[in-house]
């Protein structure tokens, strides 16, 4: 496969910022077709990308034989049967995160997938931010001693629109949950790439400012496989902001403030050096790459539907399920 043919399924926020605009980046990467909710959202999508096709359901758009690959960009509640029905398509999937609404919906997109052939990803994206390839490569490098904890610690303000229906992130029968299903799972699954796998996780889910079953602060401790240890908390409950990431060894630490930022520090007993990363210009455009390289040539998938499914089980462990 030289040529990768992407149908895009769902034109939200998501795909029309992240997903759609690195699509369209990276060499050997073209969206062939859309479909949405709405046509009229699909031909707005179609007509800002360049996009040839625009199909009125996902029936149809895995119905055409050009199609490759689909980005499923929808609701978490949908992830499940439309990575399914991809799969049974024959197409290879990238789907947004996080995997699925339950460990159990994640289990049988990963049996579908193996049983038809066919490659799945999940939009685990900040694995591929600069900052955390070089902290990465700085953890396995031994720069900071033997890790034994990190900390992390994203917070704000959300406030619920007055207009109803509720977008779809604040309606748990759609998004799964609330902050912890929304953002904490990019945090969970970084700590994944940088320490291993989990090995026990606890932690409490709490509605202070949102109704309830609408979670908008949790907290967590979890240990690793590596021996590591980390603490976090995730709100949609505070004023004050914060998107921190700190990772502790016997001979220094790993500062990322901000987590989505371009700028890494490392203090040790040696001093303090701070890296200047490159900004990505897409969000999304690292994870592309790698899936198109994987289907290209073969490239191992940096966030494969195996290793996405731990911080779902991470999630399910927090939410005491």
């Amino acid at each position: 496969m030289t040529h990768i043919n992407w149908g895009i399924i769902g034109c939200g926020d998501v795909a029309l910022r992240k997903g759609g605009p690195s699509l369209n980046a990276v060499e050997g990467s073209h969206i062939l077709a859309v479909t949405s909710r709405t046509l009229e959202k699909a031909r707005r999508f179609a007509n800002k990308f360049g996009v040839e096709r625009v199909y009125p359901t996902p029936d149809d758009l895995l119905a055409d034989p050009e199609i490759d690959a689909v980005y499923i960009a929808t609701p978490v509640s949908t992830h499940y049967p439309l990575t399914i029905q991809a799969a049974e398509a024959g197409k290879h999937i990238l789907c947004e995160k996080p995997m699925g609404m339950t460990v159990e919906e994640c289990e049988r997109m990963l049996m579908t997938c193996h049983q038809k052939g066919v490659s799945l990803m999940v939009a685990y994206y900040r694995r591929f931010f600069p900052a955390v390839i070089k902290s990465k490569e700085l953890i396995d490098g031994g720069a900071i001693g033997k890790v034994l904890l990190a900390r992390v610690e994203t917070h704000s303000l959300v406030q619920l629109p007055s207009h109803q229906p509720l977008p779809w992130r604040f309606q748990p029968s759609l998004s799964g949950g609330g902050v912890l299903m929304d953002i904490g799972c990019h945090r969970l699954d970084l700590l994944i790439y940088l320490l291993g796998d989990i090995t026990t996780i606890t932690g409490t889910a709490a509605s202070v400012l949102l109704p309830p079953p609408v979670e908008d602060m949790v907290s967590f401790q979890a240990e690793f496989s590596s021996g590591a240890q980390a603490i976090g908390s995730f709100s949609w409950a505070t004023a004050q902001r914060s998107d921190i990431l700190e990772i502790v060894g016997t001979e220094g630490r790993i500062l990322l403030n901000p987590l989505g930022g371009n700028t890494l520090v490392v203090e040790t007993t040696s001093g303090r050096k701070e890296y200047q990363t490159p900004v990505l210009p897409f969000t999304h455009i690292g994870l592309i790459e790698n899936f198109v390289e994987h289907l290209r040539r073969g490239m191992p998938l940096a966030c494969s539907g195996e290793e996405a499914i731990k911080t779902n089980r991470a999630i399910a462990a927090i939410y005491g399920k």
